[in-house]
């Protein structure tokens, strides 16, 4: 019989959950500044390195489909345990790659291994509070986690200045190490009853959810959406760095900028939310397509200057920040009693999408911001579409 959590234990659990949640954000955007100089230490190409996004972003979406289960299955703490001690040696082993094949395997287990981190340090929240507490801690954990992102480049610059690529890496193993040590020595099992882990029950859940046409057309518009910020961050630092000759830090910070345009778009989102759905995202994406074409002519005309990049960008991503979480609502909204399984289904078309779109990116050159405006308005128009095509499957569910 399982001992009661004090209330002590229970703010120890919290601080563990808050500490781990920034994990994807970190192993994803900590190194972008570093991509240019990946790129001349393994003396391979620009699409070469930025294909290592897209193995990442693979590995957390395969995780992803069955990560959550499985911990619901055979508790926590294991899952943590083992995820934390892969995520190290894989961090570690990436620092000392030499070839860039090796270096995208690595990438691939830390992938792998994020989701076995993130997942379960979530659900330990539910697993020792509920009601309104419950709610409170999910709401500032969800900050965290939007805080990962931002923060992760901008250090990730001064890190790559001063001490080179390799020591984002060595930062990323001592937070693997913090989770192992936490999830060996502090943390106890929370899970109150376990589940039995049934593979085939899991996809019986998902299927039975990809059968509703709007939850799989909100899942590909949220792809679509984050996919604006993934773009960028495999384009821009080649951008920023070799063609514009800015440094590791200046990239850093436009890369802090850009994160606290994506958090002002989640703020306006809460601020708007007596807005129809059926309207907003039309206001929006126009405005955000409007970027992208003042963008894309400023290129054409030879106008290239960080500002010529870097306002039109900020604006898009904005727009991605108020519109992301309102299509995640509506994909939870429509499965609520299938919560988890349909967050971990959002999730993983967020991962697939994005990997594809980093793989987009890999194979365009970053000669220019051409490419980069080019590609922006063409994801813009397909998130207008896949507006219009959401307002028209909602309507026709409500006859």
């Amino acid at each position: 019989m399982k001992k009661q959590i004090t209330m002590k234990h229970r703010h120890i659990y919290l601080w563990i959950s808050f500490i781990l949640t920034p994990f994807s954000g970190f192993a994803i955007d900590m190194y972008v500044p570093s991509l240019p100089e990946i790129q001349r230490f393994m003396a391979t190409t620009t699409s070469m390195v930025q294909i290592s996004m897209s193995t990442y972003l693979i590995g957390v979406a395969l995780s992803l489909t069955f990560i959550g289960a499985l911990s619901d299955s055979i508790g926590r703490k294991k899952i943590m345990l083992i995820s934390s001690l892969l995520y190290t040696i894989a961090s570690f082993s990436i620092a000392h790659s030499s070839s860039i094949f090796t270096f995208w395997l690595w990438r691939l287990l830390q992938g792998i291994c994020v989701s076995g981190i993130t997942v379960p340090s979530r659900a330990i929240l539910t697993d020792v509070f509920d009601g309104p507490n419950l709610k409170k801690y999910l709401s500032y954990a969800t900050i965290i986690w939007c805080l990962g992102p931002i923060v992760a480049p901008w250090i990730g610059g001064y890190f790559q200045h001063h001490f080179g690529w390799q020591s984002n890496f060595y930062f990323l193993t001592g937070y693997g190490l913090l989770a192992f040590v936490l999830s060996a020595c502090v943390y106890q099992e929370t899970i109150k009853q376990t589940t039995t882990f049934k593979i085939a029950l899991v996809f019986k859940h998902y299927k039975s959810i990809l059968k509703n046409a709007e939850f799989k057309l909100c899942s590909l518009q949220c792809a679509i959406i984050y996919s604006l910020v993934i773009i960028f961050s495999s384009m821009a630092p080649f951008l920023m760095e070799q063609q514009l000759g800015y440094s590791a830090i200046d990239y850093g910070h436009i890369a802090l900028t850009l994160g606290l345009f994506w958090l002002l778009g989640n703020i306006f989102f809460r601020l708007s939310l007596k807005i129809s759905l059926t309207i907003r995202p039309y206001i929006t994406l126009t405005i955000a397509l409007t970027s992208s074409l003042i963008m894309l002519t400023l290129s054409l005309l030879h106008i290239i200057t960080w500002w010529s990049i870097v306002l039109p960008a900020c604006c898009v991503v904005m727009i991605g920040g108020s519109l992301f979480p309102a299509y995640y609502s509506r994909c939870i909204v429509l499965f609520t009693p299938q919560a988890g399984s349909a967050n971990a289904l959002v999730f993983t078309f967020n991962m697939l999408g994005t990997a594809v779109s980093s793989g987009i990116a890999s194979a365009l050159h970053t000669s220019s911001p051409t490419p980069l405006a080019s590609l922006y308005t063409i994801y813009i128009l397909i998130g207008i579409f896949l507006s219009y095509s959401i307002k028209r499957e909602a309507k026709n569910r409500t006859y």
